[in-house]
């Protein structure tokens, strides 16, 4: 398998794994009304019959691992290639039988040589083309000519995944007991993924670059279920996202009591020291391409307006902080947005944003009454804060990027949104107790979590 895999599934009972999933899971079930997805099971399928066939006549064993690996494909934009090992008493004449057997339509077939390799090329009637090779005891089969020849490469090179260190390192913690297990790079995932996405959502996969290296997972599978549990290697030289955590404890999760009960997606992060983590982040941050762009920014934002907002924040920020969607109802209300941050102690917070909102006042020439007044609705008190979007500099893009900056308190946090009916909106739910936390679905969909996390997303 060459080493620009995105993500690879490892199978101990493919034939068994692959039908039930393919016919009686519910998601599997959805996902086929997409045409990619309806392309992908019709491949699969095709490679299923093949391997059917071929484990009686080639006396596979039972539990000989079947690997997809999924990857970048310049023709495709994505394909896969599919790998397992026969016995080495096989003959080649026996698995192209095989093959041609399995074939439901008309076809011719070529073969070229890569890397001393022989790769046989089927050309089907509907103008579909498939390749294998088989060399020694290891099958490859692809729908993608470059695939199939860098597999051929990859594998007479010794150049695989196996010479990688993060790889192996993950491959080592992967269960047996799982229907399968699926191995997934974060790096190669981020640079395949923003073809399928709107604009707004690209910058959001494009951060995931940096999360970890490889993560490897046992998967199971139920009727209207699928879980993945498993373990992600960082690398604290390349300096992950992941590695920010290395020493912060994963709190309880709290925030789920003030989220509003048609919450859709939030992003939150966990820890026991927030200072260090802001501290620790900014620095993650000096590494990437856009931090020039980021702090000129954020110093011409401080400049305009007198203020520092690491130390803004550093001064009451406690151990939980989350980005919030709400679910829209309808042409008539939007979704709603917030950021939502525990704190330290909250009347330190309240006197640093009195002291934030001062120096804006001063620094921008606003009236005093337009800016310090504050509203109050059902015994909630909602300031302002007159300053264009700052949070993504300080908390990164998955943080609201919020033109205008209103706030309330609620318990012990302190929760931003764009505009006053946004935080009434908020009021609203909290006041009648319908918060995430309470919802029967989250729940539900809870159960098999830990209740505390370093970092958790959310999506509806």
């Amino acid at each position: 398998i060459p080493t620009d895999a995105v993500c690879i599934t490892e199978a101990h009972d493919f034939t068994n794994t692959w039908k039930s999933f393919s016919t009686e899971n519910a998601i599997w079930k959805e996902l086929l009304s997409v045409e990619a997805f309806m392309e992908l099971n019709h491949k699969i399928n095709f490679f299923d019959s093949v391997f059917v066939h071929g484990e009686k006549v080639l006396n596979i064993d039972d539990n000989t691992k079947i690997y997809l690996s999924v990857h970048a494909d310049t023709a495709n934009g994505v394909d896969f290639i599919l790998a397992f090992n026969i016995p080495l008493t096989a003959e080649k004449r026996a698995v192209n039988e095989i093959i041609e057997q399995a074939i439901p339509v008309m076809y011719t077939k070529s073969d070229t040589l890569v890397a001393g390799i022989a790769v046989h090329q089927y050309s089907l009637r509907d103008g579909k083309k498939f390749y294998y090779y088989l060399n020694n005891t290891v099958f490859v089969l692809s729908y993608s000519p470059d695939l199939i020849e860098k597999s051929a490469r990859t594998l007479v090179a010794n150049a695989s995944l196996l010479q990688n260190k993060s790889f192996t390192k993950v491959l080592k913690t992967a269960g047996s007991e799982s229907s399968a297990n699926v191995f997934v790079n974060f790096k190669n995932l981020s640079g395949i993924m923003p073809q399928y996405l709107s604009d707004e959502n690209k910058s959001f996969i494009e951060a995931m670059s940096n999360f970890a290296q490889w993560i490897s997972m046992d998967l199971n599978l139920k009727n209207d279920v699928i879980t993945m549990n498993g373990f992600s290697y960082s690398n604290e030289v390349v300096h992950d996202y992941l590695s920010l955590f290395k020493n912060q404890k994963a709190p309880k999760i709290e925030l789920t009591s003030l989220m509003p009960l048609n919450t859709a997606f939030f992003s939150y992060v966990g820890v026991n020291d927030g200072q260090k983590y802001l501290k620790d982040f900014k620095q993650f941050n000096e590494a990437s391409a856009e931090n020039e762009q980021r702090e000129k920014q954020l110093k011409a934002l401080e400049s305009k307006y007198g203020i520092d907002l690491n130390y803004f924040f550093n001064s009451w920020i406690g151990n939980e902080m989350a980005a919030v969607i709400t679910e829209s109802y309808g042409e008539k209300y939007a979704p709603e947005q917030y950021a939502i941050f525990k704190t330290r102690d909250i009347n330190s917070a309240l006197q640093a944003f009195n002291e934030l909102a001062q120096s804006i006042q001063v620094n921008a020439a606003i009236d005093a009454d337009v800016e310090i007044e504050l509203e109050e609705y059902r015994n909630y008190k909602i300031g302002k804060l007159t300053l264009p979007a700052f949070l993504p500099l300080i908390f990164g893009k998955a943080f609201p990027a919020f033109s205008k900056h209103y706030y309330t308190v609620i318990d012990n946090y302190i929760v931003l949104a764009e505009s006053q009916s946004s935080l009434r909106s908020l009021i609203n739910f909290y006041s009648a107790g319908r918060t995430l936390n309470k919802d029967r679905h989250y729940l539900k969909f809870s159960e098999s979590l830990s209740e505390n996390a370093n970092f958790f997303v959310y999506s509806a």
